[in-house]
């Protein structure tokens, strides 16, 4: 296990992240305070400490976090099961887990892959099969980002620092609202809630370049 860092310069360009030390209470704290709700624990993570969630647990800030513009999320995530589908970080208009379309943007194990949309407010836009391979008990690391080409709407999914996906969705521009989640997704039935340990939660408002998602891959005591 790599030691935990505590030099905050890989944070500083970073719109919100989160280490998920804690051991206890109802608070995790990082660059926004998110609430625990049904009490997530607290395991060996991929540096230092992690959080595990189960259906009944996740994260929650006070407000939307995104609010415009391109970004990128990056974290790690380490399944229990892969025979379900199981949200890890959202930014979903819902109060509780359960179907929902409006947001911001989703990111959910789909069985052995990843899925990463946006919502235009009415619908998420997923592409049609999952990316990558994940393994139950083990450790990934995952990069998502949202950009622009053209005026179009480019979304890259990257994997244990290879680059999965690079694709131009269909659908509009992404509905900036709801609230920040780690641990939830609310999709559709059955997507809503977590299947593991995650660790090490990065928010960007920008799309971070190639070589940054690789690091952050590569290097998660870094960052």
């Amino acid at each position: 296990m790599y030691k935990y860092s505590t030099n905050k310069k890989y944070n500083e360009d970073c719109l919100g992240y989160w280490n998920l030390e804690e051991a206890s209470g109802t608070t995790r704290t990082g660059s926004h305070n998110l609430t625990d709700t049904g009490g997530s624990t607290q395991v060996n993570g991929i540096d230092g400490f992690a959080a595990a969630f189960t259906s009944t647990q996740w994260l929650t800030s006070a407000a939307a976090i995104l609010t415009s513009g391109e970004f990128s999320i990056g974290f790690w995530y380490n399944p229990v099961s892969v025979v379900v589908n199981a949200g890890i970080v959202s930014q979903m208009i819902k109060p509780n887990p359960g179907v929902g379309t409006n947001g911001t943007f989703s990111v959910y194990q789909s069985f052995t892959g990843i899925q990463f949309g946006t919502s235009d407010g009415s619908a998420v836009n997923f592409r049609g099969t999952p990316i990558g391979t994940l393994k139950a008990d083990s450790w990934h690391s995952v990069v998502c980002v949202f950009t622009k080409i053209d005026a179009q709407n480019r979304r890259k999914i990257w994997l244990n620092g290879f680059l999965q996906d690079d694709t131009l969705p269909l659908g509009n521009n992404p509905v900036f609202g709801g609230l920040f989640r780690i641990g939830w997704s609310s999709t559709v039935v059955g997507e809503a809630t977590g299947n593991g340990k995650i660790d090490r939660v990065r928010l960007w408002n920008r799309p971070i370049e190639d070589r940054e998602a690789y690091n952050f891959c590569r290097n998660p005591y870094r960052w």
